[in-house]
């Protein structure tokens, strides 16, 4: 949707600041301070502001230039470097730059606390806002703007005062890169602040801009003579930066707003409201209507419920009619069914002598068969006049087949006294898997 103006809105101490930027002219920022904010029009896009010190950054180099690859991948990381439970934060991230398929990402994360606590302060409804920024990043958008920052590339120190807290900024190339606060202004060390700055620069490899300077956005003596401290210690030069000509943190949100920037801080919680309020509005919306349809329906169709019970008249003689011919129906049916069970041999005592019968190796002689129709077995005798090995043979014919489950010998293979002949009895079980119904009763 395209904005008519665009209000960013922060806190200092227990004051509102505010600045408005239409569209038709971005170079006419004003800044505003009270306790309220101006009324917002259907046009305006109310951005709130965190401070620097309630947001938490992180550049990352993703190996990858597809969107949702660098979100993912973004999100994963800022998770893991939560102080908080993932629940109780909101994440976002914005990309820098994208070169050789490798995306270079600021990636920002904030308490859902924080974010809340200000929009009370604010006093505005979240379907009035259109994102959440910090103020690092307005900041650095301003000294953008009005090109204050070194022209040379590299990775640049800048300290500011935020209230009433140094801040360090790290640059790189012109964008922010890191924001962190480090101490309140009356118990900063040059010495402990210096330390600090090596090592942001050391975490953002800056060994090639060892000669950068520090820069310092204040116009406070003490800020100055701190900044300039620092820099000594650093051995750097420290380049004063006038707040007077610079704009305020929340111009540049503003105009970050306007330019859509992808950085936004919005929580889901704010995101599940406003979609819980557009349901409740198109459901009440929806029941309005179906209730004029019903009334509309109802003068229409007055005799409808008179329509309705001779139909049903109509109806219930028409079953009370063919109910003998339903219940003839489904006597065949039922009769078909017994049919076709009694209809399947396959374990009929025929059938399974039959397959005992084509598994007699030769020399075996079947001289007892019986059949269990009741128990699902049956129980053979057998002799042969070869020894054990036929009876070993005709068990393993057995198992191959698909009526047995399994066969045991009951007893033997035994030898004659004389070792004329071997004899065994074999119970054969029969399969499971065969779901006909067998007639009870058994066989011989």
């Amino acid at each position: 949707m395209k904005k008519d103006a665009s209000i960013a809105i922060t806190r200092i101490g227990n004051e509102l600041v505010w600045t408005h930027i239409p569209r038709s002219n971005p170079s006419s920022a004003s800044a505003t301070h009270g306790n309220g904010i101006p009324s917002l029009h259907s046009g305006d896009a109310a951005t709130l502001v965190l401070s620097t010190s309630d947001a938490i950054f992180l550049r990352m180099v993703i190996p990858s230039d597809d969107p949702k690859e660098i979100a993912g991948i973004a999100a994963n990381q800022m998770e893991q470097e939560a102080p908080l439970d993932p629940s109780e934060m909101v994440f976002s991230h914005e990309v820098l730059g994208i070169e050789d398929g490798t995306a270079t990402v600021l990636g920002a994360a904030a308490s859902v606390a924080s974010v809340e606590a200000l929009r009370e302060a604010a006093g505005i409804d979240p379907g009035q806002i259109d994102r959440v920024d910090v103020a690092a990043c307005g900041l650095v958008r301003v000294l953008q703007e009005v090109k204050a920052l070194p022209a040379a590339p590299g990775i640049i120190p800048l300290l500011q005062v935020e209230n009433g807290k140094i801040v360090l900024f790290i640059l790189e190339n012109g964008s922010l890169a890191m924001a962190r606060p480090l101490a309140p202004l009356e118990t900063a060390k040059p010495q402990a602040i210096a330390t600090a700055v090596r090592l942001a620069l050391l975490h953002a490899n800056a060994a090639p801009a060892g000669n950068a300077p520090l820069l310092v956005l204040s116009d406070s003596p003490t800020v100055r003579a701190l900044g300039e401290e620092t820099a000594k210690r650093l051995n750097r030069e420290c380049r004063m930066l006038d707040p007077a000509s610079i704009p305020p943190a929340t111009a540049g949100v503003a105009i970050r707003s306007l330019e859509n920037a992808q950085l936004n801080l919005f929580p889901d919680s704010w995101k599940n409201k406003l979609a819980d309020r557009t349901y409740r509005r198109r459901f009440l919306l929806a029941g309005a209507a179906g209730v004029l349809l019903w009334i509309v329906l109802a003068a229409v169709l007055y005799g409808w419920p008179l329509l309705l019970s001779a139909k049903e008249t109509t109806l219930a003689n028409e079953v009370a009619r063919l109910a003998p011919d339903e219940e003839n129906v489904n006597e065949i049916r039922e009769r078909i069914r017994i049919i076709e069970r009694y209809s399947d041999r396959t374990f009929s005592p025929l059938e399974v002598l039959r397959e005992i019968s084509l598994s007699l190796p030769d020399g075996l002689t079947l001289t007892a068969y019986r059949f269990d129709a009741v128990r699902r077995e049956a129980t053979v005798e057998a002799s042969t006049p070869n020894g054990t090995l036929p009876a070993y043979e005709f068990s393993n014919r057995l198992k191959t087949s698909k009526l047995f489950k399994s066969d045991t010998f009951v007893s033997g293979p035994t030898e004659s006294k004389n070792g004329e002949r071997t004899t065994f009895t074999m119970r054969l079980e029969f399969a499971d898997s065969v779901t006909a119904s067998t007639p009870e009763g058994s066989a011989q």
